[in-house]
């Protein structure tokens, strides 16, 4: 439970520093600025909005900062509980600078394995219309592994394009690869 503390504690040192709201993530919802996706797994904020403006709208050689915090009732990733159907905590801070981005997430976790957390870290190339290239290293420190067992981080290179037409159309599409994941010797895509 102490790991679920320090996340919490955490999460809410980055809303009182970002000075804004918080609200977790629906199923179906793209990331706006303002909602959150456990474990960094919206491969990055494409588009902003609020006081700074979409990409297209910032300057090119402007250092960003985005934190962000959020509370889950279950972190659920591809159909698999990762908090054991439980309440999750996440904190996420992302840089970037022209096309490029990188950032770091922290999320709660309820695994056999018993890690502190899940600590996700990410790195990219995103273009003003909101393509995305990047790869992500997804690390359980802390897990207890018997003899000659490895623990389960991993890493995943993805490709997304994500395009707002309008106020009410959207459309995104991607692929993200990982030539062992969870560290099973097993690809996925």
């Amino acid at each position: 439970m102490a790991p679920v503390a320090v996340v919490a504690a955490i999460a809410l040192c980055f809303v009182a520093i970002a000075n804004g709201s918080t609200r977790a993530q629906t199923s179906g919802q793209a990331y706006e600025g303002g909602d959150i996706n456990l474990g960094g797994r919206d491969w990055s904020a494409g588009e902003r909005q609020g006081t700074q403006g979409t990409a297209s709208d910032r300057e090119t050689s402007q250092l960003e900062f985005n934190v962000r915090v959020g509370v889950a009732t279950d972190y659920i990733y591809r159909g698999t509980t990762l908090s054991a159907h439980k309440p999750a905590v996440d904190a996420a801070v992302e840089a970037s600078f022209a096309q490029l981005y990188a950032g770091i997430a922290m999320a709660s976790v309820n695994l056999p394995t018993q890690p502190a957390a899940e600590i996700t870290m990410s790195g990219g190339v995103r273009q003003t219309i909101g393509n995305i290239v990047g790869a992500t290293y997804f690390l359980y420190p802390g897990e207890i592994t018997g003899p000659g067992v490895n623990g389960i981080d991993y890493w995943e290179a993805a490709i997304r394009a994500d395009k707002k037409i309008s106020e009410s159309i959207r459309v995104a599409g991607g692929f993200a690869y990982s030539p062992n994941v969870s560290n099973t010797g097993a690809w996925g895509w």
